[in-house]
């Protein structure tokens, strides 16, 4: 015996299928952006461990590795090493690292990095604008910007590939021949 259809059962069906793509678009992430795409202006509370907030002009024919990070985050402080270590095999005035991290609180921010041995590049704190620009979708994300300002390579989460997150990075920019 088929059952009748009634419009309260009609509605409810409707509302359950918006809601289902509400949250699968909500659980997708921002969408990413389409590469090339260019390193775009940072919109941050303030920086640590440089004297004045980073210029294109500063950043204009240089690798940029931007990594997308939070004190809260346990991934994110456990790459950090690993990233320090990737910081000191290449010379400023080839590659820049930049972090991004999403906490607001300077202070924070600066506990944090002062855990880390050899942490010495510039970090933006306050930087969930920052990181929402870039279309950071979870963390920590690295980011790999070529010479002239677009992005190359985006590595999302913890890599458990060979090499790791940041030795995919350092493997184009040694296959790059600069």
């Amino acid at each position: 015996m088929a059952q009748k259809s009634t419009p309260g059962m009609a509605l409810f069906v409707l509302v359950l299928v918006f809601a289902s793509a509400v949250l699968i678009g909500q659980w997708r992430g921002r969408p990413q952006l389409p590469l090339p795409a260019p390193l775009p202006k940072a919109n941050v509370g303030g920086w640590l461990n440089t004297s004045e907030p980073l210029t294109a002009d500063a950043l204009k024919g240089k690798w940029v590795v931007v990594d997308a990070w939070a004190t809260w985050c346990g991934p994110c402080m456990a790459s950090m090493p690993e990233l320090a270590e990737f910081r000191s095999r290449w010379p400023g005035d080839e590659v820049i690292v930049i972090g991004i991290a999403e906490d607001a609180v300077k202070s924070l921010v600066q506990e944090s990095i002062d855990t880390v041995p050899g942490f010495d590049w510039p970090v933006a704190y306050g930087g969930g604008n920052a990181q929402m620009a870039l279309g950071v979708r979870g963390l920590p994300t690295l980011i790999l910007f070529d010479p002239a300002g677009k992005e190359v390579a985006r590595v999302e989460g913890m890599s458990r590939e060979e090499g790791g997150s940041i030795g995919q990075l350092e493997k184009i920019i040694a296959d790059s021949g600069q």
